[in-house]
């Protein structure tokens, strides 16, 4: 195959989704083996997996290693805004030429499978694989892999992660991974490697069953409630927050970060773990924190007026994000612009924000295959719940009828998916700023 540009890649990559979820490991496992196995080279790794926070604890990880002055690669997915964003190498999204090449090596060696009579790898397959055959060839001290779906059957369990952080984990993705919280937690317990450091943020069932998967693999574990533990220091603000983490004997006092939410006090405990078994300095682990970047994710996007952005997008994310209103905001009446893909529970993630809300603006996520579905389902839940919805068809539509309404005692909020959260930035970054935020 020619090499190809990146705009041809990236038109590669979205033709790609039409192949649509399909877990296991026989294709990339396949593909990885006519790449040359790029993931046994010597690299490290830290996989994460989960519910909620993965892309939370990737990003602080990352923010340490760096402080520490270490290389490190990271992998996560979706993106905001660049398919850049999904690979990272010392904290500087990889080059176009770069993804182009290595996307032309990829797709040559997924059309020799199709021709040796294997199924076409999906979008994520060669998002990971793309990843691996990167990373190798920057030789980095520590690659950080974020579980795409599940675990035991996700494209990235291919590699033999010496750490592993598993957060919360909850009901999602049941028609792929099972429909009790006791079947995601066996799956997402398959990332844990024989020997590794686990550190997990799980409760009831799930813990026991993570718990099992340890013992089974000889796995050293440490659980949030046990050997790790967190506690807010002072009270929280707008710009951060600050907590103490205790890991066994080691205590890591007052350590700022300026991600917002009960729930980060969760994920920084785990990535502080995480660091601490990588052998990170406290120096590191503080200046990392500190410097930790995470968009979309419950983001003040502006100030006045007031507009926040969070890519909460499954009930417990937007539990969380209901919290954080009532801990920041609860005098601010709520115009809350949503919008969820048909695969995630909307019934019961409206129910959780709705109180919340004096307008409702439903839009469709921005995204091209049939996981929209019916966008105006969030409508007729609405009224069913008593609450009165208006419906825009795009999320520039959707903004504008927001700020319209807003007034000095009141905030813009979009939530619901992180495809809409995207599209938001872009658009708020355009009227607000003047900036273009598109690749």
């Amino acid at each position: 195959m020619e090499q190809l540009s990146y705009a041809e890649a990236v038109a590669e990559l979205k033709n790609l989704a039409r192949f649509g979820i399909n877990l296991g490991l026989t294709r990339i496992q396949e593909l990885l083996r006519r790449l040359n196995n790029p993931h046994q080279q010597g690299m490290r790794y830290l996989h994460i997996g989960g519910t909620n926070g993965k892309g939370s604890v990737c990003a602080m990880l990352e923010a340490m290693l760096l402080a520490e002055g270490k290389t490190v690669c990271l992998f996560t997915s979706p993106h905001l805004h660049s398919y850049r964003e999904r690979f990272k190498i010392n904290g500087v999204q990889a080059e176009k030429t770069e993804i182009a090449a290595a996307l032309s090596q990829v797709i040559a060696a997924c059309e020799q499978m199709k021709s040796a009579g294997f199924e076409a790898p999906t979008e994520f397959e060669v998002n990971t694989a793309m990843a691996l055959l990167l990373f190798a060839q920057h030789r980095p001290e520590w690659v950080i892999l974020e579980v795409g779906m599940g675990g035991d059957i996700d494209s990235t369990n291919v590699i033999d992660g010496e750490i592993a952080v598993i957060t919360e984990v909850a009901l999602e993705h049941t028609a792929y991974l099972g429909d009790t919280v006791e079947k995601i937690a066996a799956c997402k317990a398959g990332i844990i490697k024989r020997g590794a450091r686990v550190f997990t943020g799980a409760s009831g069932s799930a813990l026991s069953i993570i718990r099992s998967k340890a013992e089974q693999k000889q796995a050293v574990l440490c659980q949030i409630g046990k050997e790790l533990n967190y506690k807010l220091s002072q009270d929280r603000g707008e710009d951060g927050q600050i907590l103490t983490v205790s890991i066994e004997d080691k205590t890591y006092a007052n350590l700022f970060i300026p991600l917002l939410g009960r729930h980060q006090l969760a994920n920084a405990a785990l990535a502080v773990a995480a660091a601490d078994a990588a052998g990170l300095s406290e120096q590191a682990i503080r200046t990392g924190l500190k410097q930790t970047r995470h968009p979309g994710r419950l983001e003040i996007f502006s100030h006045e007026p007031l507009v926040v952005l969070d890519g909460a997008h499954n009930p417990d994310g937007i539990a969380a994000l209901a919290a954080a209103l009532q801990d920041y905001w609860p005098q601010k009446q709520k115009i809350i612009i949503m919008g969820m893909l048909s695969d995630k529970e909307q019934q019961a993630a409206l129910k959780l924000i709705l109180p919340q809300a004096e307008h409702l603006i439903v839009t469709p996520p921005p995204f091209d295959t049939g996981r929209v579905g019916n966008w105006h389902l969030l409508t007729r839940l609405a009224v069913k719940e008593g609450k009165e919805a208006v419906e825009a068809e795009t999320i520039a539509e959707a903004i504008e009828e927001g700020i319209n309404l807003l007034n000095k005692n009141s905030m813009l909020l979009v939530c619901g998916s992180l495809y809409l959260v995207a599209a938001a930035r872009e658009y708020l970054a355009k009227i607000l700023l003047g900036v273009d935020l598109t690749d």
